[in-house]
């Protein structure tokens, strides 16, 4: 765990930090610990344009060394100090010159410790004229030196470059390679242009970022929510987990909106990290809210120290039964469900459905059997209503689909298996006995499917629509949906990429959770750490619906369950 290590400042020489050089153009002229991007968050300046308009700064800067500033900062006068006194604090102090604490931290780039200041400490006040209309003026925001320039408190976002390193990115932060990593674990792997990274944010550029501030909402505060986040970045080729972990950020940034105060530490819990992963995180002194883990084994780990701290932990990603157990004051939420648990409610929704419908099962032997449960049930609570069911092999499927056309009432077709082959064929062959999708008894027929049919939509997507198929699922990214369209175009916004093509969309699952356990407005799962009051909250996300049950003692299972239509005529997807 990084520690913060409080180095005083004492300024031994009053330097004036802006004046006209000879050619007229206005320079700075560099202080001890000062890096070029400190400096340009000082003066509203890019990197980029230090480097433009001095040549031989990307190989580094040397104190004492003076700085051509572009033409548009206007010259300022010297700094005045101030000797801190017993009783004051960086507010008071800001109210006394009449400056904005942010600008007082930017001149004071050695000042880590800004809850604390010694008594004696001298601190550089930077010059600013105060309205004395409006009492003490307040200095305009600094234009952080990336692009693009929306933040989250105590990071920015910055897309690496052609040509950057790691070594060329600590030089421009000040930041250490531990610190980096630390905030950026999803590139350990390597950095590569266009991937997004965080750097350190404006109004926290001289507090070397500890974890405490880390990319979360509000700065430490007494009541804030102390979020554990832990993912295998290390094992991540397909990006899925920094997907993941970019979703709830760009939650995180609305939950700032909305008052949220979250301390958030990010750990990476690949099987090489894992070891330290789990001390560091035993080491916390409080822990709310606990994400993460995909492995069993790092599930198993992460669940033991949610036992030790009575904490609230989220298992987002493993759908196998789980075989650990809360106990105590700590809750376990198991978002992604095994199939099993999920059939129960599944069956009453297609009861619900298809009441006035015939049921029959296509048989599919040989590939059937992850599907039997499912099956057996349904046919069980058939017979307990009193309805009556019929099934046939799949070899005969064409001309079953002929004598079903002709029954007086529609029925809904139920292959035994979720596969493709099954999917398909069961597709084909209503179509193959209906004229045409406008026709008057293409309405006889429909299919009911599962939940990895939606992975079958870009080869299937027609014959859905045409055979008016549903399936069940627990979540579902529908392009459609105003919601998905605003969070894509926000997320491409905020990270220049795409959101992924995963099922589930993994920034979305991120978004989604996160919004779930900590955006105010809905019954906080983490107040007081060991209350249990979303179990009976359901919510539906942008992918997801959230229905938590206990399924076990002090384990709540997502039993929230969508039946997605494609409809026949509009082209148009109706969610139940």
């Amino acid at each position: 765990m990084m520690k913060r290590i409080y180095r005083a400042l004492f300024l031994l020489a009053v330097i004036p930090t802006l004046c006209l050089a000879q050619s007229g153009k206005n320079v700075h002229v560099v202080q001890p610990k000062e890096t070029l991007y400190r400096i340009g968050l000082k003066y509203g300046v890019t990197v980029a344009e230090l480097y433009k308009l001095n040549p031989g700064t990307e190989k580094g800067i040397n104190v004492g060394q003076s700085l051509v500033l572009p033409d548009r900062v206007p010259p300022q006068q010297s700094e005045q100090y101030h000797s801190v006194k017993s009783g004051e604090t960086l507010y008071s102090i800001s109210r006394v010159y009449g400056v904005s604490i942010e600008a007082i931290l930017a001149a004071n780039p050695d000042l880590s410790d800004i809850t604390s200041i010694p008594v004696g400490i001298i601190l550089k006040i930077p010059s600013v004229a105060i309205d004395k209309g409006q009492g003490a003026s307040q200095v305009a925001p600094q234009t952080p030196p990336v692009s693009p320039t929306e933040e989250v408190t105590g990071l920015v976002i910055m897309t690496v470059e052609p040509k950057q390193t790691v070594y060329s990115i600590l030089k421009m932060t000040g930041w250490t390679e531990e610190e980096f990593y630390h905030y950026n674990p999803h590139v350990r792997g390597g950095l590569k242009a266009g991937q997004t990274i965080f750097i350190p944010d404006v109004t926290l550029a001289n507090n070397r970022a500890t974890p405490s501030f880390a990319p979360g909402v509000g700065n430490i505060a007494a009541q804030a929510t102390d979020v554990v986040l832990t993912l295998p970045f290390s094992n991540d080729a397909q990006h899925r987990f920094s997907d993941y972990y970019e979703g709830f950020l760009l939650m995180l940034k609305e939950a700032k909106a909305e008052g949220a105060s979250v301390n958030l530490h990010v750990f990476d819990c690949g099987d090489p990290h894992l070891a330290n992963t789990i001390s560091e995180i035993r080491s916390l002194p409080k822990i709310d809210l606990m994400i993460g883990g995909v492995s069993h084994n790092s599930v198993d780990l992460l669940a033991q120290i949610a036992k030790e701290k009575g904490t609230l932990y989220v298992v987002p990603f493993i759908s196998k039964n789980m075989a650990v157990k809360a106990s105590g004051d700590t809750y376990i939420y198991q978002i992604n469900t095994p199939h099993n648990l999920l059939y129960d409610v599944a069956v009453d929704k297609f009861l619900s459905q298809y009441r006035d419908y015939d049921v029959h099962f296509l048989q599919f032997d040989g590939d059937s059997e992850e599907k039997i449960d499912f099956v057996n049930l349904l046919k069980q609570k058939l017979k307990r209503a009193g309805r009556s069911y019929t099934e046939s092999p799949h070899a005969s499927a064409s001309s079953t689909m002929s004598d079903l056309l002709a029954k007086p009432k529609p029925t809904v077709i139920v292959p035994t298996s979720g596969s493709y082959s099954a999917a398909q064929t069961t597709l084909v062959a209503i179509t193959e006995v209906t004229n045409t999708e406008e026709d008057s008894q293409s309405e006889q027929l429909t299919v009911f499917g599962y939940p990895e049919w939606q992975t079958y939509v870009s080869q299937l997507g027609a014959l859905f629509h045409r055979t008016g198929t549903t399936f069940y699922t627990t979540f579902f990214p529908n392009p459609r949906h105003k919601g998905y369209q605003s969070f894509e175009r926000e997320y491409i916004s905020w990270f220049g990429h795409g959101i992924g093509t995963t099922f589930p969309r993994y920034s979305i699952l991120g978004y989604d959770t996160g919004y779930y356990f900590l955006m105010p407005g809905l019954k906080s799962a983490v107040t007081g750490s060991s209350s249990n009051s979303r179990r009976d909250t359901l919510y539906e996300g942008i992918q997801s619906k959230f229905d938590f049950q206990s399924t076990g003692s002090n384990l709540y299972s997502n039993l929230g369950v969508f039946l997605v239509t494609y409809n026949r005529f509009d082209r148009s997807t109706s969610i139940n």
